[in-house]
C-alpha cells in the first residue's frame, strides 16, 4: 500500500461509492436519541414563514455564508421557533427553542436573514422532523457534517427549497469523517487489538512450525528403527 494515514485511505476507498446522504449518515457513534428535546403539541397546520439566519462563526468576521453558522426560522401569526444544530463534545446536538432570536443575544448581532419562502406547516411536524433529522448525533466535521448540512437536511425532510448555495460534500466523505472520529476516539483499543491479534498469529505459526519439527523427528525415528 503507498504511504497513507487512515483518513485518506477511506477518502479513496469510498470515493466511488453510491451511498446516498441517508446512508452516509447513518454511520453514529451515540445514540441518536440521547440529547434533551422537548416536543410541541401543536398540531394546527397552518401558513408559516421559513427563514434562514446565518451569523459568523465564533464571532469571526466572515461575509462567506458558507463559513457561518445556519438556523432555520419558522415564523407563524401567533408563534415562532428556532431550529438548529450544534456541535456538542463532536456530535451533531439538535436544537430548538420557542420565538426568534433574541436582540439581546449578542451571537446573533452580524446576523444575516433571508427569507426561504411560506409553507403550510403545523408546529408539530415541524418539531418532529428536526426531532428524526438523520444527522442528529452523528459525527460533526467542520467540513462534512455540520449545521449547514442539518439545516438542510430539516429542509429536504419538509420540503423546503434551501437555497442552493451550499456545496454539501458527497455522502462518501460523511462517511469517511464518521470513520475517522471513530478510529480517532478509540485508536487505542484498535491499536491493542491489532497487536494483540499479531502477536496471536505469530504465537500459532510458531507453535505450528514446533509442532512441524516434532513430526519431522518422529517420522526420521521410524526410519531409523526400521
Amino acid at each position: 500500500l503507498p504511504n497513507l494515514n487512515l483518513y485518506s485511505f477511506i477518502e479513496m476507498s469510498l470515493a466511488k461509492s453510491n451511498l446516498s446522504i441517508a446512508e452516509a449518515s447513518a454511520i453514529q457513534f451515540k445514540d441518536p436519541h440521547d440529547y434533551d428535546w422537548h416536543c410541541d403539541m401543536d398540531s394546527k397546520s397552518r401558513k408559516c414563514k421559513v427563514w434562514l439566519w446565518t451569523r459568523p462563526i465564533g464571532g469571526r468576521e466572515d461575509e462567506e455564508r458558507t463559513h457561518r453558522h445556519w438556523a432555520m426560522v419558522f415564523e407563524w401569526e401567533d408563534k415562532a421557533a428556532t431550529y438548529e444544530a450544534l456541535n456538542t463534545h463532536g456530535y451533531i446536538d439538535p436544537k430548538w427553542f420557542d420565538d426568534k432570536p433574541s436582540d439581546s443575544d449578542k451571537r446573533w448581532d452580524d446576523r444575516t436573514i433571508e427569507l426561504i419562502g411560506t409553507y403550510m406547516f403545523s408546529p408539530q411536524e415541524v418539531n418532529e422532523a428536526a426531532k428524526n433529522n438523520r444527522l442528529n448525533c452523528c459525527q460533526f466535521s467542520y467540513g462534512h457534517v455540520n449545521c449547514q448540512h442539518w439545516v438542510t437536511v430539516l429542509g429536504e425532510d419538509l420540503d423546503i427549497s434551501v437555497p442552493e448555495t451550499l456545496a454539501i460534500s458527497e455522502p462518501w466523505m460523511a462517511l469517511a469523517a464518521s470513520l475517522k472520529g471513530f478510529f480517532d476516539m478509540n485508536k487505542t483499543s484498535i491499536l491493542m487489538g491489532t497487536a494483540a491479534l499479531g502477536v496471536g498469529v505469530l504465537v500459532g505459526i510458531g507453535l505450528s512450525e514446533v509442532d512441524g519439527e516434532s513430526k519431522e523427528k518422529k517420522k526420521d525415528n521410524k526410519v531409523e528403527n526400521k
